[in-house]
């Protein structure tokens, strides 16, 4: 490996240690879902809070129909009904029923509930044709939750079934980890918005698209800064406004060594640079370092580059940012299905498409462009390859895998999760 190569290991875990604190907010209950809890949440109330029907059906005295059956029915006096969301005024007394439905509170006196399958009306009375023990049917008051136990704790991932809890606990808005804001900021002459048509020598600027939407997808928000210039004081105004307006600050292009590459002595200017190249295919040139309180992260200019070290990069910083460390995308052993050339001494990250086989080992084929900028190609593919770096030879030559090998496979088109 070259010696002022970082490895990609240590390239993330420098990155990821410069990962500020995250931030605790109160969201509103619609907007916390993919966020994690930054509070312990103790029941105030019983959950349910009060005794109610399981189902539709009867409230009875249990007493009142011991022995019930087919043949010898229980026949109770029909006084009134309850449907959820009221409440019965009245008491069953002995040899009464009352109508309820699923949900609604159990009425004072009853102990049971008979399921409206088991009925029979006649002119004011219910025929029950079975008996009940007390409790069959109810949901009794803090059979759930008790009032003051601790029903979710700090550091759960809220997803729609804890959601669901914290409304039924009355919780409207919980305190959060917050989203990481993360400004997406393009450098370059060349570049002009989509939709537009590019002149001679002019490119679309995809970052705004693609880079904003992979952040969106690893759970931050995406803060989209107007592109810069190449010039050392367009560069330095829009990081600043980057820096204003985020979390973390993330450029594409302009961190390599050309004359137009503006991007690190702006970082050096007005932050510290950690480090800028890494021993990695696609993406070497990757610019590492602060801006004020802001994780600062460059990107090569190259589309699948800078895509790549989103994945690579970018998104073990957000997942650590948003309260999730042990988080990653699903990995899986596949077996490679196309040669796939490895170059010396560079951990490589291939597009590959990934196919299911049942009963066996998945193969992943690697994709037929593998060029830096062949975006086709990567949005074909549906996995990346990490290959190690001496996976095909000893460091110093470049290797060839062959069909067959074993290789690991990130499935980029699924979500993070815990780890293992």
């Amino acid at each position: 490996m070259t010696e002022d190569l970082l490895s990609v290991d240590e390239a993330r875990r420098r990155l990821v240690a410069l990962a500020p604190p995250p931030r605790v907010v109160a969201v509103p209950l619609r907007e916390a879902r993919g966020l994690v809890l930054a509070q312990v949440v103790a029941a105030r109330g019983p959950l349910p809070a009060f005794d109610n029907s399981a189902m539709d059906g009867f409230a009875v005295r249990a007493r009142d129909v011991l022995g019930a059956s087919p043949e010898a029915p229980a026949r109770l006096r029909l006084t009134g009904e309850v449907a959820a969301g009221s409440v019965y005024a009245g008491t069953v007394e002995p040899g009464e029923a009352v109508r309820i439905m699923t949900g609604a509170p159990v009425p004072a006196g009853a102990d049971a509930v008979i399921e409206v399958e088991r009925s029979h009306l006649a002119a004011g009375w219910v025929m029950l044709d079975r008996g009940a023990d007390p409790g069959n049917n109810i949901r009794p008051a803090g059979g759930d939750i008790e009032a003051g136990e601790e029903a979710l704790a700090a550091g759960t991932h809220l997803g729609p079934a804890q959601l669901a809890l914290l409304a039924a606990l009355g919780e409207a808005e919980p305190r959060c980890l917050a989203r990481p804001r993360v400004a997406v900021l393009a450098t370059g002459d060349e570049l002009v918005e989509p939709g537009a048509v590019p002149g001679p020598g002019q490119v679309v600027n995809i970052v705004g698209t693609a880079i904003a939407a992979a952040v969106e997808d690893a759970g931050a928000v995406a803060v989209v800064i107007p592109p810069a210039r190449d010039t050392a004081e367009d560069i330095r105004r829009a990081l600043q406004a980057a820096m204003a307006a985020a979390d973390v600050v993330v450029s594409v292009g302009g961190v390599s060594m050309g004359e137009y590459d503006l991007v690190r002595p702006a970082v050096q200017e007005l932050g510290r640079l950690d480090f800028w190249r890494v021993a990695m295919r696609p993406g070497k040139p990757l610019a590492v370092g602060r801006l004020g309180d802001c994780p600062f992260v460059g990107l090569p200019g190259n589309p699948v580059s800078a895509l790549v070290g989103v994945e690579v990069y970018l998104l073990p910083l957000l997942l650590s940012m948003s309260g999730r460390p042990a988080w990653a995308r699903p990995r899986v052993t596949a077996e490679l299905g196309a040669p796939l050339s490895t170059p010396p001494g560079l951990r490589t990250f291939a597009r590959a498409r990934l196919e299911r086989r049942e009963g066996a080992v998945p193969v992943a084929t690697p994709v037929p462009g593998q060029g830096s900028h062949q975006l086709r190609w990567l949005a074909a593919a549906n996995c990346l390859l990490d290959i190690p770096e001496d996976a095909g030879g000893i460091p110093e030559d470049a290797g060839e895998l062959a069909p067959g090998a074993a290789v690991t496979a990130i499935l980029v088109d699924q979500p993070p999760g815990p780890a293992g």
